[in-house]
């Protein structure tokens, strides 16, 4: 639940204010402040030793249940955005990484209520492991860099092949 939704202080049952300079809320006796953040989430573009393909997973949940995303997934609590990665890869694929560098960074949402999300996209190469559909990945298929499937599940994620694919075609990759 995100701060904007309280209405009472969780800590001690008082009424929320929202401060006339920011509209964060606070609460009017023991004035905590309760911040609104997007939630992290972590995923990788995996490509092949070429460079050529690059994997993506089938949902098997809502929402975009049975579209193409990027595999990964959000952040447990205390846990860093790398090691969050290497494990839902390994949740999801039952693979291990060699993460290359970071692709950046891209605000969507999630779910029937939006949830407001921050999702950080890495390049990766498997070290580990034959990709196998686990958890919430129904498929696992490797994409000819030109060919990107249409039924992409999130924003985010077409942003981060996007990304990907621009650096590459300038040689970077």
């Amino acid at each position: 639940m995100d701060a904007e939704e309280f209405k009472y202080c969780p800590i001690c049952g008082h009424p929320l204010i929202h401060h006339y300079k920011d509209n964060i809320p606070r609460c009017a006796q023991c004035e905590r402040v309760f911040y609104s953040a997007p939630h992290p989430t972590a995923s990788a573009i995996i490509t092949d030793a070429e460079g050529e393909h690059f994997l993506l997973a089938r949902r098997k949940f809502d929402p975009f249940k049975g579209y193409w995303d990027i595999p990964g997934g959000f952040l447990a609590l205390g846990e860093s955005l790398e090691d969050g990665l290497r494990r839902e890869l390994r949740e999801e694929l039952e693979i291990e990484i060699r993460i290359i560098e970071s692709l950046g960074s891209y605000p969507d949402v999630y779910g029937k209520d939006s949830t407001p999300t921050i999702n950080i996209f890495y390049l990766a190469t498997i070290v580990e492991g034959i990709p196998t559909a686990r958890s919430d990945v129904s498929e696992v298929q490797w994409f000819n860099r030109n060919e990107v499937p249409s039924n992409i599940a999130f924003e985010c994620v077409r942003w981060a092949i996007n990304t990907w694919l621009e650096l590459s075609s300038s040689g970077r990759y």
